[in-house]
């Protein structure tokens, strides 16, 4: 009976030990995967940009990771109550059930106006609709004012106007523009070597809006709609590009390798931090596209060495990211996404 008793004993005990044993090995994959996997709720004000940056060593990556859900109509778009799983190799999208309409095949999702942007809107609209830099050799070509219709130079809103050089296009609405800061790599080239002292174009500076009204041969005639400052013969005319919707910025890094440069800072200013926007070297021509994620190194220059007197290359710090929201053949404008320190104009960009 104690031979019974005992073998009793030791059976129990290794039966209690395997469940301790299991239940800790269950508890720990549980632990494992809720550091792995992290289940969020979007919420209304959230950008695509500060979900990335919360929960991704770098934001850039997220249409790597992103998985695409066939069964929603546009799955590029993120709304308030749609519930993100994320890990280090994959973001699902569970929709929000209030927005999903039931169908057979195949399933629609509604898509209300408040779907999240990647960036707060507000940042960048001026740089879409009022910004413009005409490079070099379309600058001359460019249309320009003649007068206004009464004969009038000093013109404003409701004028209407004559343009000359003015070519067809689809556009109904153009901006009035004239020629501002000349965009060139010759001041970074100061401090930076791989400058090649090239003129990429000018800076607009922005006078107005007009619509136009109709069109004669080489003269068009234009109402002014809206006016920011005096607008004078000789001012120039370019179509409105439709901007780009803010929801479909998606950061990602270029398929090539990016050497740009920061050229010029918009509005005079020497320095730039973050949500400040600067035009930077490189474009279409170069692979750039809106939502191209750029790391920003801080360039040092040269200093004499005090034993040697030889002159020594300080290395570059990366102090930031820039996202690309607006491409021309040769320059672009990025927004300072993140900057640990202040930008200047000469420091670098690269592909991360």
């Amino acid at each position: 009976m104690k031979h019974q008793i005992s073998q009793f004993k030791d059976t129990f005990s290794h039966f209690a030990v395997a469940i301790i044993t299991c239940c800790l090995l269950l508890s720990a994959q549980s632990q494992a995967q809720s550091e792995e996997t992290t289940r969020y709720t979007v919420a209304k004000g959230d950008t695509l940009w500060d979900i990335a940056s919360n929960f991704l060593d770098s934001p850039w990556l997220w249409t790597e990771l992103w998985e695409q859900n066939s069964q929603i109509e546009n799955p590029n778009l993120i709304f308030p109550g749609d519930v993100l799983i994320i890990s280090s190799d994959s973001i699902r999208l569970i929709p929000n059930k209030r927005l999903t309409v039931n169908k057979l095949t195949p399933q629609i999702r509604a898509t209300p106006s408040f779907a999240i942007t990647t960036i707060k809107p507000g940042r960048i609209t001026p740089y879409l609709t009022q910004s413009i830099i005409v490079e070099p050799d379309l600058l001359e070509s460019a249309a320009y004012v003649l007068q206004g219709v009464d004969g009038k130079i000093i013109l404003g809103k409701d004028s209407r106007i004559y343009v000359k050089g003015l070519e067809p296009s689809d556009a109904t609405e153009y901006m009035i523009f004239k020629k501002g800061r000349i965009i060139t790599d010759k001041k970074a080239g100061n401090i930076y070597s791989k400058s090649t002292g090239t003129d990429y174009g000018t800076e607009g500076v922005h006078l107005g809006m007009a619509r136009i009204i109709r069109h004669e041969g080489e003269i068009a005639e234009l109402e002014i709609i809206k006016a920011n400052l005096d607008i004078h013969p000789g001012d120039r005319v370019a179509p409105i590009d439709k901007p780009t919707e803010l929801p479909r910025y998606f950061p990602r890094r270029p398929e090539t390798q990016i050497d740009s440069l920061i050229l010029s800072i918009p509005k005079g200013l020497n320095e730039a931090g973050r949500w400040d926007v600067v035009i930077i070297s490189g474009g279409k021509s170069d692979g750039l596209e809106e939502g191209h994620v750029l790391q920003v190194l801080s360039v040092r220059g040269q200093i004499r060495d005090p034993i040697t007197r030889k002159l020594v290359t300080l290395p570059e710090n990366r102090i930031g990211n820039l996202m690309v929201f607006k491409t021309y053949e040769q320059v672009s404008y990025a927004l300072l996404m993140e900057t640990s320190s202040a930008v200047k104009v000469g420091d670098h960009a690269i592909t991360p």
